[in-house]
């Protein structure tokens, strides 16, 4: 069986290094497999592009360059023609059996390859973007980006011939509230490589040394970056009301992409203390080790109405890395299971007028000394068994 596998993100991108990359070793297990031709979207520009996929058996890597045409609109066109033309032209070459689409933005291309040349797909990863994109206030509810977007995600759930999202609420949406039938829809929440964020006690001396950090230090981490879907203002406030918790022991550890001066000029105005906080960009195979040093940790997700149908991978990985998180309701399943499990996290509310922030830090102190729990949910419901074991339910279910 010959697959394509589609991507709209960069090689190196951090959602690809995380939850592609992983799929792609996956697939490349299965005996029936034979070859798997895998299409990024890349943003540099040809002459500056470093090919960085590691070396996966059976894969063939095909970036596909963006180019910038002044107005973003029309560079989106024609990286939209660009990417389909490309696409298209390999399948006549290649003849694949089967498509895999990575994300609702890949999905519109599995629907024209199908319309074109009548090979089946699927489209995992499977959310409502431009709902989250209008709700966080990027896209204009009746833009051009979100009537295409919109447009692709109705095709893809009118032509997909099978359907993976990444939470069991959208699941029930789909089925339940949208007709979609449900042999043909699946889930699978975005999974962490288990062993890899794992708590090493070696690891979180060795980081806590480098960052100055004595054992009695509590940590707490977040993981991502600030504003559009994530909170802000509601960050940094409860950022300073961990310091204020803790005093003197409390370290905030940042690993984030938003400009450094833009992060302290905001710590600064609510007089965090300088001297109390790390901020820096690390390398993916890094984060690890900073997470096994950390807590607890920041879950950032503003939870609008299509959040529930999110999963964040980064509560993933603290989970696997045994950190509680503190969480908004309605942010995907994780909100549910820990109310469900009652342990791996509290339940926050960052809008309220007058956030409980002592009622939350309270609520969290138990929870600090049981990383196993946390651990648990991880393995119950992020392990990358489940990619595997739908995948074999979709291709049996299909024949091919």
């Amino acid at each position: 069986m010959i697959l394509f596998y589609i991507s709209y993100w960069g090689v190196k991108e951090g959602l690809t290094v995380s939850t592609v990359y992983p799929h792609l070793k996956i697939l490349a297990q299965r005996e029936d497999v034979t070859a798997i031709h895998f299409f990024t979207v890349e943003r540099a520009e040809d002459q500056k592009f470093k090919d960085e996929l590691p070396p996966i058996p059976k894969t063939s890597h095909y970036p596909i360059f963006s180019k910038n045409m002044g107005l973003h609109l029309l560079t989106k066109a024609a990286d939209w023609w660009r990417i389909q033309s490309t696409i298209l032209a390999t399948a006549k070459e290649q003849k694949p059996d089967f498509l895999i689409c990575r994300s609702s933005m890949a999905s519109g291309i599995g629907h024209l390859v199908k319309e074109k040349l009548g090979i089946p797909y699927m489209v995992e990863s499977f959310e409502p973007h431009a709902d989250y994109m209008v709700e966080s206030g990027v896209w204009a509810p009746n833009g051009i980006k979100t009537q295409f977007q919109r447009k692709k995600e109705a095709q893809t759930k009118a032509t997909a011939d099978a359907i993976v999202g990444v939470s069991y609420n959208y699941q029930r949406q789909l089925i339940e509230q949208e007709g979609i039938s449900a042999n043909k829809v699946y889930t699978v929440p975005c999974t962490v490589p288990l062993d890899r964020f794992a708590f090493d006690e070696n690891k979180r001396a060795e980081t806590r040394a480098k960052l100055g950090l004595s054992e009695d230090t509590v940590i707490g981490l977040y993981l991502g970056k600030f504003g559009d879907n994530y909170y802000d203002e509601e960050a940094f406030r409860i950022f300073k009301a961990a310091a204020d918790y803790y005093q003197g022991r409390f370290f905030l550890c940042l690993l984030s992409p938003a400009p450094k001066a833009e992060v302290s000029e905001k710590l600064a105005a609510l007089n965090f203390p300088k001297d109390q906080y790390f901020h820096s960009l690390v390398a993916h195979t890094e984060v690890p080790n900073y997470l096994s040093a950390a807590d607890f940790a920041f879950s950032l997700v503003k939870p609008t109405p299509s959040r529930p149908f999110c999963s964040p991978i980064k509560n993933g990985e603290y989970w696997a890395a045994g950190l509680p998180i503190l969480v908004s309701l309605n942010v995907g399943d994780d909100s549910d299971i820990i109310q469900k499990e009652q342990k791996g996290g509290i339940i926050i509310n960052l809008e309220a007028p007058q956030p409980n922030y002592q009622d939350y830090f309270e609520a969290l102190a138990p929870l600090l000394a049981k990383r196993e729990e946390a651990a648990e949910l991880a393995q119950k419901y992020r392990s990358p068994v489940q990619v595997a074991e739908v995948y074999d339910q979709i291709i049996r279910k299909l024949s091919l």
